[in-house]
C-alpha cells in the first residue's frame, strides 16, 4: 500500500518554511517506501530544500502526478498563499481520498467538517501525528473517503457548481 502522496512547488514566501521542510524527512523515517512526496524541482527548491525534493522531477509532472494520486488513499494538504489550501484539497475531495490538512481558515460550501473529511494540524508534530493515524486505521480511512466522496456527489459535481454560481449571482450566498 503507498498511502502518502505530496508534492507541491515551492516558491520564495515566509509561510512556506513552517512544515514542510521539517516534515518531508520524518515522513521519509516513519513511512518509508509508502511515502511519496516534497518540492517539485525549481531552481529555488534546489538552492534551499534539496534534502526535501521529490526523487525524480518527472513524478510532478500534472501526468504522472494524477497517476500518484490514484494510487495513493491517504493525500496531505498545507495552505498557499494568504491561508487558503487551494486547488489540491477539492482535487482530493474529488478523488476521494483520506486527507490530511492544514486547518481551513476559510468557510466552505456544505457539511465538509474537519475529523469526518480530513484530519487537521496546525503544528508539525500534529501534521505527522494525523498523517501516521491515518496510515494505521484502515477503518478510519475507508470512513473518509466514503465522507468525501459523498461530499463530492453533494457539493462538488459540475451540476452542484452551477446551481451553487445560480444561487450567488441571485443573493443566496453559500449554504
Amino acid at each position: 500500500m503507498r498511502p502518502i502522496v505530496r508534492s507541491r512547488t515551492v516558491r520564495p514566501r515566509p509561510r512556506l518554511t513552517r512544515h514542510e521542510p521539517i516534515v518531508s524527512p520524518c515522513f521519509g523515517k516513519e513511512f518509508g517506501s509508502s511515502f511519496t512526496g516534497g518540492f517539485r524541482h525549481s531552481d529555488y527548491a534546489l538552492e534551499h530544500y534539496r534534502h526535501v525534493l521529490v526523487s525524480d522531477a518527472r513524478m510532478a509532472s500534472k501526468a504522472n502526478y494524477l497517476k500518484l494520486l490514484a494510487s495513493h488513499p491517504t493525500c496531505i494538504a498545507t495552505t498557499g498563499l494568504h491561508g487558503s489550501i487551494g486547488r489540491k484539497f477539492g482535487e482530493y475531495v474529488a478523488f476521494f481520498k483520506a486527507i490530511v490538512s492544514e486547518r481551513l481558515g476559510y468557510r466552505v460550501p456544505g457539511d465538509l467538517a474537519e475529523g469526518r473529511n480530513y484530519l487537521g494540524f496546525v503544528t508539525p508534530e500534529e501534521y505527522v501525528e494525523q498523517a501516521v493515524r491515518l496510515f494505521r486505521d484502515s477503518d478510519l480511512r475507508r470512513r473518509m473517503t466514503e465522507a468525501n466522496h459523498h461530499y463530492y456527489q453533494e457539493y462538488l459535481g459540475p451540476e452542484h457548481q452551477m446551481i451553487r454560481t445560480q444561487e450567488i449571482a441571485r443573493g443566496e450566498g453559500l449554504r
